[in-house]
């Protein structure tokens, strides 16, 4: 077991009292759930001044190290509060929320790979663009029936005007399609 103690200061900053935690070093997780998050999701905890106070990827390579001069680490500590997009220290760009933590001068900050953050959307992103090109290519095949079902009784009765023209007076236009065209041909007939 260890003893985790923090100083209780009064206004003077005369200690007064202190606070004091034992720790199980057997089960000890200094953040407390973040076994149970992915692989791609990193928490860490940094001081004022950039060491890694705990971290719950690799903890043994950061721990006690001070990461200044990391874009993203820079960012948490002149921010202090928030969400960006950075490359991390490893060289993964990554999306971080980012938090002071009330009563200390130390931040948490949640980051998780962008390509992994990304990868839901792009693959709706995907998906919409599938569906919205067969939606449109439907849209596009309907309008062309459509069209020609609409325009194939009107092109008829002008090629029967045209051959009447030129002299064929037996010829009579189809009676078919919308009954706007229906009531043109029946009156052309008649003529």
């Amino acid at each position: 077991v260890a003893v985790l103690a923090y100083a209780i200061l009064n206004k003077e900053g005369k200690m007064t009292g202190a606070l004091q935690l034992p720790i199980d070093l057997v089960n000890y997780e200094l953040i407390p759930g973040a076994s149970k998050l992915p692989k791609t999701i990193n928490v860490s905890i940094f001081d004022s001044s950039g060491v890694v106070i705990a971290r719950s990827q690799t903890p043994e390579k950061f721990i006690g190290k001070s990461l200044r001069g990391v874009e993203a680490v820079e960012l948490f500590l002149r921010e202090k509060d928030g969400t960006a997009k950075s490359v991390s220290s490893e060289g993964i760009e990554r999306i971080f929320g980012f938090r002071p933590i009330a009563g200390t001068d130390w931040l948490i900050v949640a980051g998780i790979a962008t390509s992994e953050a990304l990868k839901g959307s792009r693959a709706t992103a995907r998906n919409n663009a599938i569906l919205g090109s067969l939606g449109l290519s439907l849209a596009i095949g309907i309008a062309f029936f459509m069209s020609k079902r609409i325009s194939k009784p009107i092109t008829d009765l002008q090629d029967t005007a045209a051959r009447i023209a030129l002299g064929e007076h037996a010829r009579r236009a189809y009676v078919d399609g919308p009954r706007e065209v229906i009531d043109v041909a029946s009156q052309f007939n008649t003529m």
